[in-house]
Formats: C-alpha cells, sequence, structure tokens
C-alpha cells in the first residue's frame, strides 16, 4: 500500500466507531424508558463500556495486521532496491574498469549515477513518497550546461543545437529531474546513433504549456504499457538485448513528466529520424 494511504485504516476505524457510537446512542434514546425499568444504571454503563472495548479491540486488531503487512512490503521494497542497486553498482564498476579513456569513464560513472537515482525516484514515486520540488529557472542556460556535458563526456562525434523559441527562457518545473530526464533521452539517442550524432533541442511556449522537442537520428517511440500509462521504448533491431537498467530509466522520464501534469508525444521529424516532445503545463 502507498505511503499516502498510510492512515486509512485510523480513518476507517473512527468512522466506524463513530457510527456505532450513534446508533448506539438512537437506540438508547428510544428504548430509555424500558432500558431502565428492566436493567440498572450501573448494567446499561457495564454494557456500553463491554460494546467500546470490543470496538476497541477489532480496531487494535487491525490496525496491527495492516501494520505488519504494510513493514512487511516496505521491507520487501527495500530488499529489491538494494539488489538492484548493488547490481547496478558492479555493472558501474565493471564499465569504469573496462573504459579506454577518461571521457568514457566519467561517462559510465554519469550513466550510473543516473540510473540509481531513477532507481530511488521511481521507488518514492511509487510509494506516495515523491514530493515535487517546483522552481522557476532559465531553462536554455540549463539546457546549455546539459550540452556541455553531453559533448564532453561523448566518445564519439557529438552535435547539438539548441534553439529557443520562447519569448522568456523561465520555466517552472522540477529542474533536477527534469534535466536528468532530458539527459536520459539524450543519451539515448546518442546510443541509437549510427556514428556521428546530430540532436536538436527545441523549447516553446504555447497556451501556458512548455514544450521541448528532442529531434536526432536515434529511434524512439511511445507506446503504451499494459497500466495504460505512456512510456518511451527503444525499438533496436534486437529487442531482448535492452536491460533493466534502460528500462528503469525510461520509466523514470515518463513518471518525471507525469509527476510535474505533463505528456509525452513522438513523432517523424520530416521523414528523416524521430522527435520526443515533452509537454508541461505552466501556473501562473
Amino acid at each position: 500500500m502507498q505511503g499516502k494511504y498510510l492512515y486509512m485504516p485510523w480513518i476507517l476505524c473512527g468512522l466506524v466507531a463513530v457510527l456505532l457510537l450513534v446508533l448506539q446512542g438512537i437506540l438508547l434514546g428510544k428504548s430509555y424508558e424500558i432500558l431502565f425499568k428492566y436493567f440498572s444504571h450501573d448494567m446499561i454503563l457495564l454494557y456500553i463500556s463491554s460494546l467500546v472495548t470490543f470496538m476497541l479491540f477489532i480496531m487494535g486488531a487491525f490496525i496491527l495486521v495492516y501494520s505488519f503487512n504494510h513493514q512487511r512490503k516496505i521491507n520487501q521494497i527495500k530488499m529489491d532496491f538494494y539488489t538492484k542497486v548493488s547490481s547496478t553498482l558492479h555493472t558501474i564498476s565493471q564499465s569504469a574498469a573496462n573504459a579506454n579513456n577518461p571521457k568514457q569513464v566519467f561517462s559510465e560513472l554519469r550513466k550510473g549515477e543516473n540510473r540509481i537515482q531513477a532507481m530511488l525516484f521511481i521507488e518514492k514515486e511509487q510509494e506516495g513518497f515523491y514530493v515535487r520540488n517546483v522552481s522557476e529557472f532559465n531553462i536554455i542556460e540549463a539546457l546549455q550546461e546539459l550540452k556541455n556535458t553531453c559533448i564532453n563526456e561523448s566518445t564519439m562525434p557529438l552535435t547539438i543545437r539548441i534553439t529557443d523559441r520562447m519569448d522568456s527562457p523561465l520555466i517552472k518545473a522540477d529542474k533536477e529531474h527534469l534535466i536528468r530526464a532530458i539527459y536520459i533521452i539524450v543519451d539515448q539517442l546518442v546510443a541509437l546513433s549510427p556514428g556521428n550524432t546530430y540532436i536538436q533541442l527545441i523549447t516553446e511556449k504555447k497556451n501556458q504549456v512548455f514544450s521541448l522537442t528532442v529531434e536526432g537520428d536515434g529511434v524512439l517511440h511511445i507506446m503504451q504499457d499494459s497500466r495504460a500509462n505512456h512510456r518511451i521504448k527503444a525499438d533496436s533491431q534486437d529487442p531482448e538485448k535492452e536491460n533493466e537498467g534502460q528500462e528503469e530509466e525510461i520509466d523514470y522520464v515518463n513518471l518525471v513528466v507525469k509527476a510535474q501534469n505533463g505528456w509525452i508525444e513522438s513523432g517523424n521529424h520530416f521523414g528523416q529520424g524521430n522527435e520526443i516532445s515533452i509537454y508541461l503545463p505552466q501556473t501562473s
């Protein structure tokens, strides 16, 4: 059960208790003369106290069972998360050890960091513990920093062009997770591009909706998963080679956008390559 439903058992038990007390009051009010004709005050008080004690016992048993099951689920989630992190750290260490140059080492470390942060975000979001840290920032400056990072860490020829079509570069969003999601998309495009990679980042704002379009030669598309949520998925020649870490990064991108009340669309750009567009509503 998710964290946001943690207090549901207490609320339900409280409502049941209030309902029973109201019904009890109604019954006592209607049968006041009858009760006091056949029973003494002590007997009535004993009856009421027994009923309240029984209610408290039922409530306590319910809460105890719920707490046990919830804690068991939390422990299982922690074990799964620690297992994934350990596996990811092992993969990172192997990739860094096999790197041929410093650029590749930094690139592998960056990918590993993003993968771990993605797993942590997914666990928080699924448990209802994620809190949006929305702030106003200059998206063009953030994209320029991202561009420099990607080019400096790339071991292949890479060109990134930023096209700004907004009147003001300021937007409101969760900067950390949004920029990491864009980095993952760019990284996927670079990994799937044959040879020289050209990527264009286009920013627009229309009708109080910010959009960022990533155009490249990589093959990316959006499809619905079994939960009827949109997700980005790589369409490689051998889909079986997609590892779990990459899929978690893809899920991370989808969840980050969805958590900010946004959506993702994809399409073909003039018959050459594909484009991924992220849309985020902007509150005034």
